[in-house]
């Protein structure tokens, strides 16, 4: 499940500073500072394969994963290759806490086994390597914990992956809270709730043999503080659950207690590696320092009061189309009144304006039949759709459009070429009929036999009749005498 604040689009004028310096700087903690540690920990792996340590240690592991109820896991150990048991080994003996701290307090062989001294100088050398990663130096440890890493780890990370992803709901959320507070106070909230958030988290772990980094505890109380400081104003949101996804208005402090239960719900269960309790610090954090600042009255209320054009524009939009469903024609003209300045070339909107002025036919109405009829291109409507919005526009205006002869013969050209030859020809014969000497009539009817010449011969020789008896000393009417 995932839910996202979308409630402002980026721009030049109010560019997110703060949160870009951010990204940079974990994206370059990342690729520079901690490039070196894959290598290390090949050292490390390495090292373990060589040293002999995997042959003194696999009695004992398997031993501790049968009585933990790994028997899973031990069988996958004894089954693995001779050249890869090592590599598997070595990974067990990173990842399961229990063997940690057995390994860590020289607990895992007895005293009196035979390779226990060499065991605990192999294992002090194997220590100096792993100590040696820039992760392992910066991370928060339960176990080992220093002031300076409650802020370091916030800018580790795992994986290329776990940075992405933190990196970029750090863009979408951090630009909307470094929006409200400004990049000082913001840089100032970020750090307070980067180290709340593993804080919390070492409270909750304190003595574990393990750890946590990443941005994703500070990040959670950037969504805490999302949430106060737009309080009951109504954000947009995008939302994915499942195979279903969207995007939704709703209350913004709703989703404070959403989000919080969320984390609470998967800290509950299966954390799967992740720090779902410095998530929930962090949303905590994150609200109360938000409440603060609103009591303080720092926060700018005209950016979180501000509605974006865009969702300004929807919203009308919507509005107008649900008044034309519920027939209330003048509460579509109020929409698309406002609508109009934010979208004045925009077809679709004419189309609103068109059917809310149907029943008055105004100068609004006529103003945007125009629009539509002589648009650049025929749009979603087609051109069966064209013929037909100008049929209903020509009886609603009750036979009396507002639409010049160079208009209508600009109309029967666009049929012409889009393959509505008879309607085509109708709307030349009204023009002709009306207008018979109207600048280029001539050459829109050889236009029409031309079109009707291969496929229709019947009806190019009824056009062609026509050419010759309205038009008879056109160059038009000469061409067809010397077919």
């Amino acid at each position: 499940m995932l839910v996202i604040p979308l409630h402002r689009r980026p721009g030049w004028a109010g560019l997110p500073w703060a949160t870009l310096a951010l990204v940079l700087a974990n994206v370059l903690v990342f690729f520079v500072l901690q490039a070196g540690d894959a290598a290390a920990w090949r050292d490390a792996g390495g090292y373990y394969r060589s040293s002999g340590l995997a042959a003194v240690e696999t009695p004992p592991v398997l031993a501790h994963l049968r009585g933990s109820g790994k028997a899973e896991l031990a069988r996958q150990l004894e089954q693995a290759p001779e050249g890869q048991r090592s590599d598997v080994l070595f990974a067990i003996t990173q990842r399961d806490p229990r063997l940690a701290v057995a390994i860590k307090e020289r607990r895992l062989l007895a005293p009196t086994h035979p390779e226990y001294g060499y065991w605990v100088e192999r294992r002090a050398r194997l220590a100096e390597r792993i100590d040696g990663l820039f992760s392992l130096r910066h991370s928060l440890r339960y176990d080992a914990p220093r002031p300076a890493a409650l802020l370091t780890s916030a800018f580790l990370h795992a994986d290329a992956g776990h940075l992405f992803g933190n990196m970029l709901f750090l863009l979408l959320v951090g630009m909307l809270v470094e929006g409200a507070l400004g990049a000082a106070l913001y840089l100032g909230l970020y750090a307070l709730v980067a180290v709340a958030s593993a804080a919390f988290s070492l409270l909750v772990n304190h003595g574990t043999p393990s750890g946590v980094l990443g941005a994703s505890g500070a990040i959670a109380g950037l969504m805490g503080a999302f949430c106060v400081l737009w309080g009951l104003r109504r954000v947009r949101v995008f939302y994915w659950v499942l195979v279903v996804f969207g995007q939704a208005r709703v209350v913004a402090l709703w989703l404070l207690p959403f989000w919080l239960g969320w984390e609470l719900w998967q800290w509950a269960g299966d954390s799967r590696g992740v720090a779902f309790d410095a998530h929930a610090g962090g949303l905590m954090a994150g609200a109360l320092a938000a409440f603060g600042v609103r009591a303080a009255g720092w926060q700018r209320e005209d950016y979180v009061d501000h509605e974006t054009v865009g969702d300004r524009e929807a919203g009308l939009r919507e509005a107008a189309r649900g008044a034309l469903g519920r027939l209330e024609f003048q509460r579509a003209r109020e929409a698309v009144a406002q609508l109009l300045p934010l979208a004045t070339e925009d077809p679709a909107v004419h189309d609103l304006r068109y059917r809310a002025h149907r029943d008055v036919a105004d100068d609004a109405f006529h103003d945007s039949a125009r629009r539509l009829l002589l648009a650049p291109r025929l749009g979603a409507r087609g051109a069966a759709g064209h013929v037909a919005l100008f049929e209903d526009y020509v009886a609603a205006s009750r036979q009396r459009p507002r639409l010049s002869g160079a208009d209508l013969l600009a109309i029967a050209r666009r049929w012409v070429a889009a393959g509505e030859h008879a309607a085509g020809e109708r709307l030349l014969a009204r023009i002709a009929d009306r207008a018979p000497t109207l600048d280029g009539l001539a050459e829109a009817w050889f236009a029409l036999w031309l079109a009707l010449r291969d496929a229709r011969p019947v009806d190019a020789e009824r056009v062609a009749a026509a050419i010759r008896a309205r038009f008879p000393g056109s160059a038009q009417a000469a061409k067809l005498a010397a077919q």
